[in-house]
């Protein structure tokens, strides 16, 4: 598992990082702000910070260089930036970044480049691109789903959902477990019948019989897991 911070005022940079790893265990979290990424950055330690120029109150050049200089995080720094001219990369690596990822970022192109990222953590790599049960097929690479080699088309919650259980067969995850990991809700603050409607929509195009699944089970009163040996 590994933790990630994205600090940009920009959704979108957010958006892209957690969706290059949809379904693993990693943790991506995101500040707007440069300050709070400071606070963010000294509490949890993460393994990977993304830093974006756009950072309110705080230039991503400065904030990458406190972070390398003052903090000296043993975090790797990646700065995002929306220029790719020499110029603007030498400062980048002089502030401290170890990499540099140019805008617009596209989900397969951050995908593996996560990868080549992971590889210098040696306790969070990503996870193989394509698992498959019995007749179930999941490519994460491709966000696509096959069951008996048939695309079903899955929303991202759906897909999220399900990644996140396959790569975990077998272990219970409560609701809040799950609010937390796949929606990222604060503990306490998601709604259980966003899981149970989301599980059922699964289920629905998933399973030969959803009432009696045979991959996403119910532990009843304990919550759900996926059944099935990976392969």
């Amino acid at each position: 598992m590994a933790r990630m911070l994205v600090v940009s005022s920009e959704m979108k940079d957010f958006q892209i990082v957690q969706a290059a790893v949809i379904g693993e265990s990693h943790f991506v979290s995101h500040t707007t702000s440069g300050l709070q990424g400071v606070k963010l950055a000294q509490e949890t330690l993460p393994d990977i910070i993304f830093i974006s120029n756009r950072a309110e109150d705080l230039d991503g050049l400065s904030l990458c260089e406190y972070l390398r200089y003052n903090l000296q995080l043993p975090s790797l720094l990646v700065m995002v930036q929306d220029e790719n001219s020499s110029e603007s990369r030498v400062a980048s690596y002089k502030a401290g970044a170890d990499d540099i990822v140019t805008k617009p970022m596209h989900l397969t192109e951050m995908h593996h480049h996560l990868k080549a990222l992971m590889r210098r953590i040696p306790h969070a790599e990503l996870e193989q691109d394509r698992i498959s049960v019995g007749c179930l097929t999941l490519d994460r690479t491709a966000c696509s789903v096959y069951v008996k080699n048939r695309a079903i088309q899955l929303t991202p919650s759906e897909f999220n959902l399900l990644n996140h259980l396959m790569s975990n067969p077998g272990r219970i995850f409560s609701s809040e477990e799950l609010l937390r990991d796949v929606w990222n809700y604060h503990p306490g603050t998601g709604d259980p019948a966003i899981v149970r409607m989301q599980v059922m929509k699964l289920r629905n195009k998933i399973e030969q019989n959803p009432s009696e699944p045979s991959f996403l089970q119910t532990v009843y009163r304990h919550g759900y897991r996926f059944v099935g040996d990976i392969g």
